[in-house]
């Protein structure tokens, strides 16, 4: 009787233990997680956000300097001059050393059909402006009244180049093409590495542009969804607008890291657990144990009771 009334008090004491310690576990497990989750995706957000912008501004830089650089004298005049100016190559070579990491060369294509260039550029290499103008991104600009365009040159779904394409005019005369060739992986090499970072870890970027995805590297043979937010347990998918809206980036940051902290998070609570576990094993007998010691003395005394009243 006494043994199994310590087991029973034994198993009550553990059994009750066992529960609370589940819904405490739980309710833990699922806050902190839910908050491991939420600053994840925040700061996956902003630093994507962020390097974005970043390249944004460079976008802007060289636009803005390479138009000025079409619009200055030396350009201009050797452009209206019936000889090959050799005053335009050291202004085309200057610009580019200013952003050697970003522009990998620019060309200068004359109405009298001279080409200019960088040093950078072989002449073999040079492809004729009447190619480049066949690209269905620049049918609108080779006949509106827009003097930069930017748009993006690429074999199959790789990216070859970010380009700017600017028009030339002297007192509303054409004199011919600016265009400015970047380097799409600068962005990538410059502003998208976070080596100091524990969240961001960018497994695939490309760009949407007219529903075709065009990579920066070698395409993904995952399936990519475009959804942003968590798409399965190992990506997190970020959109962001390039380019003064023109263009869709997408980005594909890796979850390892935020599922490694939350496989930590269940691994310490569940020590915890059985630590709690054994104490209530242990600390549940030495009850049980207690109290049927009591519960014999009490049996015994009433035992003894009606002898000692006679």
């Amino acid at each position: 009787m006494e043994e199994k009334l310590k087991k029973k008090i034994s198993k009550n004491i553990f059994t009750a233990t066992l529960f609370f310690l589940i819904i405490i576990s739980s309710i833990t497990v699922f806050l902190i997680s839910r908050n491991y989750v939420n600053s994840f995706a925040d700061s996956a957000d902003q630093s994507v956000k962020l390097a974005t912008s970043y390249s944004q501004i460079k976008l802007d830089n060289i636009r803005n300097d390479s138009f000025r650089l079409a619009q200055t004298e030396t350009i201009t005049n050797g452009l209206e001059s019936d000889k090959y100016a050799i005053t335009i190559n050291p202004k085309l070579n200057f610009l580019r050393s200013q952003y050697q990491d970003e522009i990998s060369g620019i060309v200068l294509y004359s109405n009298q059909d001279y080409v200019y260039k960088t040093d950078s550029i072989s002449v073999s290499s040079i492809i004729p402006i009447s190619e480049i103008l066949e690209n269905e991104q620049l049918e609108e600009f080779k006949n509106n009244g827009e003097t930069t365009f930017f748009f993006i040159q690429h074999q199959d779904t790789l990216i070859t180049h970010f380009s700017f394409i600017h028009k030339i005019y002297q007192n509303d005369q054409f004199l011919g093409y600016l265009m400015v060739n970047i380097r799409p992986l600068y962005l990538l090499a410059s502003y998208f590495t976070y080596q100091n970072s524990d969240s961001i870890l960018i497994k695939d970027q490309y760009l949407l542009v007219n529903n075709q995805r065009l990579y920066f590297s070698d395409p993904s043979t995952d399936n990519i969804s475009e959804n942003t937010g968590f798409s399965g347990l190992n990506n997190y998918t970020i959109q962001e607008n390039l380019y003064n809206d023109s263009l869709t980036f997408i980005t594909r940051v890796s979850t390892n890291n935020l599922l490694r902290h939350i496989f930590e998070l269940i691994f310490v609570i569940l020590i915890i657990n059985i630590i709690g576990l054994l104490i209530a094993y242990f600390a549940g007998n030495l009850i049980a144990k207690r109290i049927a010691l009591r519960f014999n003395d009490l049996k015994q005394k009433m035992i003894q009771a009606p002898s000692q009243i006679k």
